[in-house]
């Protein structure tokens, strides 16, 4: 199952549960009254810390054991890293790496940065939590297993985009093609799952269209070999209707075609003023639509044999590359 984004409950603690205390409540609701240190220092050993260790234990098995769902990071404020071992056992309890423990000493730099960290992390939660926009149920897909077992499907209707710039139209078809589509995702990004397909057999489409004389032409308009490998990309959502996905993949579509002729622009400028930068250029980008075995609708292109850099976010975050200092010049002969 698709997994969304992992919560991040806050908890900010004012002491520790070494600090002394008359009565402490645990978690059950139960009370437990403290006669003498030795008999509180043994509760704690023998008690405490085992029964909150298995609750968050339990909270790790509800959330599917998955680190996508749950990281817990714990921090403890203070200079002596013997006075944090409670905070170390609880983190440590969760495994795969979900479990973190850090320990921020009372110097003004790092407590500056641990409450700076804290906050930010807890007003962009409490933000997102109070959106207006209604959270969509995910789509059931097995996520990175199934990927080499393949169903076919044929007689999938291929659509091109739009024109650039015209966001409220509709793909046109250009023909049907057959093609096989793995049963399990490769790849989640923040709209959509990544499946691999392959096309059957060698395919090539055509339209016919009449020149100036008025005879009848023919020109390609789509090309694939056979057992050639694409990328197809589906609305990681549940369905609300095929309405719905179809101009969720129509915008898409268009997107892509407009930042193909936006880069093609970008390119001849460059040229023209003999800037030394790479040439930015877009895959041609097509809407697959598919009725038998299932009914489903992908986002499909070619797939790169390349390493993939994303460069920007779908909330407009740009990752910015920095060029590295010029080596220092020689030192003078002599």
């Amino acid at each position: 199952t698709a997994c969304p984004p992992p919560p991040l409950p806050h908890v900010l603690s004012l002491g520790r549960p070494s600090d002394p205390m008359e009565r402490v409540v645990v978690a059950a609701g139960h009370s437990v009254t403290r006669r003498r240190e030795a008999d509180y220092a043994t509760w704690i050993s023998d008690s405490l810390i085992p029964k909150a260790c298995d609750h968050v234990w339990n909270l790790w098995l509800a959330l599917g054991a998955d680190r996508r769902r749950l990281q817990f990071h714990c921090v403890g404020f203070g200079n002596s890293p013997g006075d944090f071992d409670v905070l170390r056992r609880l983190a440590s309890r969760i495994p795969d790496g979900a479990g973190h423990f850090n320990n921020t000493r009372l110097d003004l730099y790092q407590l500056q940065s641990s409450i700076v960290s804290f906050s930010t992390s807890l007003t962009s939660t409490r933000t997102a939590t109070a959106s207006t926009k209604r959270r969509r149920e995910l789509r059931t897909v097995h996520m990175k297993q199934f990927e080499s077992r393949f169903t076919k499907y044929y007689k999938a209707k291929i659509y091109e985009s739009p024109e650039p710039g015209l966001f409220g139209a509709r793909a046109t078809q250009i023909g049907e093609v057959d093609v096989e589509i793995a049963d399990g995702a490769f790849e989640s990004g923040g709209e959509r799952n990544v499946f691999m397909m392959r096309f059957l057999r060698r395919t090539e489409l055509f339209q016919t269209v009449p020149d100036a004389q008025g005879r009848q032409q023919q020109f390609k308009t789509f090309e694939a070999e056979a057992s050639e490998e694409w990328v197809v990309k589906e609305d990681k959502h549940a369905k609300i209707s095929d309405n719905n996905d179809l101009e969720f993949h129509d915008k898409s579509l268009v997107t892509q075609r407009t930042a193909a002729v936006l880069a093609e622009k970008f390119n001849e400028l460059c040229e023209e003023k003999s800037l030394s930068v790479p040439k930015v250029k877009y895959l041609d980008a097509f809407l697959l639509v598919t009725t038998q075995p299932t009914r489903r609708q992908f986002f499909a292109e070619r797939k790169l044999e390349t390493t993939f850099q994303k460069w920007n976010t779908n909330n407009g975050t740009v990752v910015k590359s920095v060029r590295p200092a010029p080596p220092p010049p020689p030192p003078p002969a002599g």
